[in-house]
């Protein structure tokens, strides 16, 4: 079966080079989300990616689209379509010289680091800032996630720490979100996927087939509560950036939530390949807000 799909996606790659010779070898990138490809063709070289059929619903390649049409640099496909025999998606990336914010992170001191979340900051503000014309997709609000969320893990059984605390937070608070903006959101906005061209300036947000047409705080949800205390740097700048004159007591209210929102979500996704990290990022986020009595994460006090 796996020789058979492998034979089905190589058939479906060269259906996005028609009439070309390609030279096509499997890429060891990333995460095992999707699997990854890279192509040399008369047109150049791309990355080409075969992504879950659970992503880029409806009219998320659109709105990618007019995103990257008004400014924000999104590295989005120029090839793309959707693979029956798959059932995923398949799309081609011009391919991008460098390395991801990731990669360069161990060499930065802590003033650079601060510096590059800064500057992810203010891109994503500009992502933010796109209007469209949402009427055709889907929203999805964080209280609507919410509720997904947390139905898949009671179907599962999928328990952790604090959970009935958790619960009762969220609904108890979860009024805020009532009148929120919505919009394109990447949904894994970190240093893995911010690109750094070999120029040292050009930077470019890659990997954003998780986005969503949802609140636009959500995108801090991978930075705030489930990031490694090595990258709280790139938290503090991204913050900084995002808001110059300091973030408002709406957007702590707005993303103490998110974390038991971002709790769920990565409980779902992570409890059977690796239930001990659920168990400690449930610990870490209750610790982080004081039982859940202070708004304001413990590790961002006096210093936004």
């Amino acid at each position: 079966m796996k020789d058979d799909w492998e034979k089905i996606a190589r058939q479906e790659i060269a259906g996005l080079f028609p009439s070309e010779r390609l030279k096509i070898e499997k890429a060891d990138l990333g995460t095992y989300a999707d699997k990854k490809y890279i192509v040399e063709a008369r047109q150049g070289k791309f990355l080409v990616k075969l992504t879950s059929k659970y992503n880029l619903r409806g009219n998320l390649p659109r709105v990618a689209e007019l995103v990257k049409e008004k400014g924000v640099p999104l590295h989005t496909s120029v090839k793309f379509c959707y693979s029956k025999r798959l059932k995923c998606y398949c799309s081609a990336y011009p391919w991008l010289e460098g390395k991801n914010l990731e990669q360069m992170w161990a060499g930065l001191t802590a003033e650079e680091q601060i510096a590059w979340g800064a500057k992810c900051g203010k891109i994503m503000k500009r992502v933010h800032s796109v209007e469209g014309d949402y009427r055709r997709d889907k929203i999805r609000r964080p209280k609507r996630e919410y509720n997904h969320y947390h139905f898949y893990c009671w179907l599962k059984k999928i328990d952790f720490p604090h959970k009935r605390e958790f619960d009762l937070y969220f609904k108890e608070n979860a009024g805020i979100f009532q009148g929120r903006p919505v919009c394109f959101v990447h949904m894994d906005f970190q240093p893995k996927n911010i690109m750094v061209c070999n120029d040292g300036q050009s930077m470019y947000l890659i990997d954003y087939e998780n986005c969503m047409i949802t609140d636009p705080w959500m995108d801090f949800m991978c930075n705030l509560y489930l990031c490694p205390l090595e990258r709280q740097n790139f938290t503090l700048g991204l913050l900084r950036g995002y808001f110059p004159e300091g973030a408002p007591e709406e957007f702590y209210q707005a993303t103490s939530l998110m974390g038991v929102l971002a709790l769920y979500r990565y409980a779902m996704w992570k409890y059977q390949k690796n239930g001990k990290m659920v168990v400690q990022s449930a610990n870490g986020i209750y610790e982080m807000y004081d039982g859940l009595t202070n708004v304001v994460p413990r590790n961002l006090r006096g210093k936004v």
